[in-house]
């Protein structure tokens, strides 16, 4: 019966999956399998008034964020739950015009983390827009 099961479901190349199931660890453990999720756009969860993260440009090459005012983010550490730490130089934040739409932070430090799995460039490729030649 468990041989049924399995090669019933191996031809299933794309999940797709309510907005809930939207983790990093979910979303890995889909792609390591051969398959593609398609999860909805979740809402950023970020106050009022300041500016979201994808309003700061991840560079995969050179590894950092890049904020609106054009100042680098640079990795500082890899926290316990596997979110990697990009953390602005006070220096470049302290005089900034932006400031107050980034970070509350008296140290003048702007924080952004990124999961080591993070797989959200998915929603970004032809496949996911209906273009099955991608």
């Amino acid at each position: 019966m468990t041989v049924q099961y399995s090669q019933k479901y191996e031809t299933i190349k794309n999940i797709c999956l309510d907005a809930g199931f939207n983790t990093s660890p979910i979303c890995h453990q889909i792609l390591t399998s051969g398959r593609v999720p398609f999860l909805p756009y979740k809402r950023p969860m970020t106050k009022k008034g300041f500016f979201k993260k994808y309003e700061y440009v991840y560079d995969e090459h050179l590894d950092i964020y890049i904020c609106p005012n054009e100042k680098d983010l640079h990795y500082k550490t890899t926290n316990r739950e596997g979110y990697r730490i990009y953390e602005s130089n006070p220096e470049d934040c302290e005089g900034c015009p932006f400031l107050s739409k980034c970070t509350q932070s008296k140290k003048h430090v702007k924080t952004i983390a990124r999961h080591v799995w993070e797989a959200d460039h998915i929603r970004h490729t032809g496949e996911w827009h209906g273009d099955l030649r991608a």
